[in-house]
């Protein structure tokens, strides 16, 4: 039941369905679902994935309940902050999938995190997120920008924000750098020469869909203005690099959404 609740959660219910508390009056309609979903966890074959496969949008509905109250459709959502960190690792290629073991290289009991001198937390490794530490007085900056929950606290849901410290962070952090170089390196270790075929490959890649025209025309258009501003003895890497950062921060990179919904302009 709790897992059918999380799985609701993260694929379209608001609050009121995990932590069962009616919003402004209006009741919690969370339990019918989970009646309807948590046996379906009990299925040979079940997946969070079958859980989440969104349905066609309909007029009809938007019409009847705008707010989505009753669940016809999955919201637009961003990726949660894990989530995002190990999408940037696996499309560079740089993500560890290693199962188990513990990234703590302290004894037990022992600290390794002070506010005053001490700091021995390693954030700048390629596993997987789950396995990262979580330091409730020294929070991952990933994992606080984008909403990580308050490690002192139990909850089962979590805020999501836009702020612009996110923006900044997707623009000048070194993770999001050190993918891009890195998935740049792989566009130009591709035998092909031509930009359209690397634009396309690219999306394919990042995007987990072929370049439209739109896209091949307006990333052709900036490889050549980021061209025009490099020194002329800049290696094709440092262009190459500029537009993977740019699809890394896009926000079709860290939003999921259902196919029917509206393009990203």
């Amino acid at each position: 039941m709790i897992l059918a609740l999380h799985a609701i959660d993260r694929h379209g219910a608001d609050a009121t369905t995990v932590t069962r508390v009616p919003v402004e009056g209006f009741p919690a309609s969370g339990p019918p679902v989970v009646v309807v979903v948590a046996p379906i966890l009990n299925c040979p074959g079940w997946s969070c994935t079958f859980v989440g496969e969104h349905e066609q949008i309909e007029l009809t509905a938007m019409a009847i309940d705008p707010e989505n109250r009753l669940w016809w459709r999955s919201p637009l959502r961003r990726l949660e902050a894990e989530a995002l960190r190990d999408a940037m690792l696996a499309v560079a290629g740089q993500l560890d999938p290693q199962m188990g073991g513990s990234l703590l290289h302290v004894k037990n009991r022992g600290y390794f995190f002070d506010h005053t001198s001490k700091d021995e937390t390693r954030y700048n490794v390629p596993r997987r997120s789950v396995y990262l530490p979580v330091v409730r007085n020294h929070l991952y900056d990933v994992f606080t920008l984008f909403d990580y929950t308050d490690a002192s606290v139990m909850t089962g849901d979590r805020a999501s924000t836009t702020v612009a410290p996110q923006a900044l962070f997707l623009l000048n952090s070194d993770l999001v750098e050190r993918a891009s170089r890195r998935l740049a390196r792989t566009v130009l270790a591709s035998q092909t020469t031509d930009d359209s075929e690397r634009i396309d490959r690219l999306c394919e890649h990042v995007l987990g869909r072929p370049a439209t025209a739109s896209d091949l025309r307006r990333c052709s258009r900036f490889l050549e203005r980021i061209r025009g501003a490099l020194p002329e003895n800049s290696q094709p890497a440092a262009t190459w690099s500029a537009l993977c950062h740019v699809l890394l921060a896009s926000n079709e990179f860290i939003y999921l959404k259902c196919p029917a919904e509206i393009e990203f302009p």
